[in-house]
């Protein structure tokens, strides 16, 4: 979170509400409410989008990925040892 309250691209972006997705500009991701307002929730650069024009969506909802899971090619794909005295 930078100084200004806003988030890095660091973070993970929720849905504000619960309603449904009616547009997707970039990164910039509308939901109308069943009381018929909307809200915007503003993600980060780099942020990857999950959600669709027409999902449902919950409050609280992820609608971005984790950029904090796995990437710089981290997988849990098996364990090397190089020594086995080393354990």
């Amino acid at each position: 979170v930078y100084p200004e309250g806003n988030n890095s691209n660091n973070n993970q972006y929720f849905a504000k509400g619960a309603g449904t997705v009616t547009a997707i500009e970039g990164l910039k991701v509308t939901i109308q409410k069943a009381d018929g307002s909307s809200s915007v929730v503003e993600c980060g650069a780099g942020a990857d989008i999950v959600v669709e024009v027409g999902e449902v969506v919950t409050n609280g909802e992820p609608i971005t990925t984790n950029p904090n899971v796995g990437g710089f090619g981290q997988e849990e794909k098996e364990l090397v040892l190089q020594d086995m005295n080393r354990l």
